[in-house]
């Protein structure tokens, strides 16, 4: 049964993406950096993947571009490439920015797993726009974003490493 609308962000190969296929009607994977976005688009060809829509961006607190710092398998995040030998340049997008240029109204289930990054997502001025518009929000690094949240009217679970706020 198709019916869900997921945002897979920080998608790496699409594992999350693959895991949910089945109960999904749309899927957008979110992935910056260039070498799992790869592997995310060749999944997506191989498995016949044609529900997930892959995005080769980072979601931030602004729109323009930014580097990404490679550190290995994930662990990527965005900064000013200070003291890094391995940056790529990525295009960054509000979360409020990307749903409105896909046109976005309600999405099931936010996972997002971007390195404590997750902060200039959703403390990003924009986001109060869009915040109603989510019944899951599910990341490994939203420990410290729960006021903000239920100031939304999420409540809070945890299941191991990993924060769910939900309405």
């Amino acid at each position: 049964k198709e019916y869900l609308t997921i945002l897979d962000i920080g998608a790496c190969a699409g594992e999350f993406s693959f895991y949910m296929y089945d109960a999904a009607k749309v899927i957008y994977a979110i992935e910056p950096f260039s070498e799992h976005f790869k592997e995310l688009t060749d999944n997506i060809k191989e498995f016949g993947f044609e529900r997930v829509k892959p995005f080769k961006l980072a979601l931030s607190n602004y729109n323009g571009e930014s580097n990404l710092i490679i550190t290995g398998r994930g662990g990527h995040k965005i900064a000013d490439g200070t003291g890094s030998d391995k940056t790529e340049k990525i295009k960054t997008k509000t979360l409020a920015t990307f749903m409105k240029d896909e046109g976005i109204e309600h999405v099931d289930i936010l996972k997002i797993d971007i390195e404590n990054g997750e902060n200039d997502v959703f403390e990003s001025e924009d986001f109060k726009k869009v915040a109603e518009k989510f019944d899951f929000i599910i990341g490994e690094h939203l420990a410290g974003l729960q006021t903000l949240f239920e100031g939304y009217g999420f409540k809070v679970r945890n299941v191991g490493t990993n924060t769910i706020y939900e309405k």
